[in-house]
């Protein structure tokens, strides 16, 4: 359904700032594999300026494509899929921030999570991989920590890297 607002949670913190970015592989329109119609899966926009009416904008989840909006202020919703030849993969990321009556801090801090229990199954760990998500911002480190994390890996061929990256592609020095 729609939302909209900061979306309080239990803890008093909320989201302000919604982004998206699809991963759906082989989801072009220049290529003639998505129908908004036939496929759905659109994430619609509501138009701010037009409180109440039903004026939007539909974004395609298509591959590649990264998707940042004002989600306290805009009212928005996921569409369902309507294919089964299809899966609507994204990774989202949610800016929080929290009111200035609530207390930024609890007042001692909290205990480390409990360790995972150890996997017995060995044919289990001898397939097992590993997704690392990278989100980089022009970052000069991101190579370097890619280096590092191959090399330090035990079994390297197990990881899998995502990287949401942008660049200037003028500049010579990043390309």
């Amino acid at each position: 359904g729609r939302k909209c607002g900061e979306q309080w949670g239990k803890k008093g913190v909320g989201r302000i700032v919604t982004a998206v970015y699809y991963l759906n592989t082989g989801w072009r329109c220049a290529e003639g594999r998505w129908d908004r119609e036939d496929d759905g899966g659109c994430l619609r926009l509501y138009d701010p300026e037009e409180n109440g009416t039903n004026k939007y904008s539909d974004v395609a989840p298509l591959g590649d494509r990264l998707v940042i909006f004002r989600s306290d202020q805009v009212e928005h919703e996921v569409l369902p899929l309507k294919t089964d030849d299809k899966k609507r993969m994204a990774i989202t990321v949610w800016l929080y921030h929290t009111p200035k009556n609530i207390s930024k801090r609890p007042s001692h801090p909290l205990p480390l999570p409990l360790p995972s229990p150890p996997m017995q199954d060995s044919n289990h760990i001898a397939n097992a991989t590993i997704f690392v998500s990278i989100p980089s911002y022009r970052d000069p480190e991101t190579i370097p920590t890619l280096r590092s994390l191959y090399t330090q890996a035990t079994y390297p061929s197990r990881l899998y890297v995502g990287i949401v990256w942008q660049l200037l592609w003028e500049d010579e020095e990043e390309v």
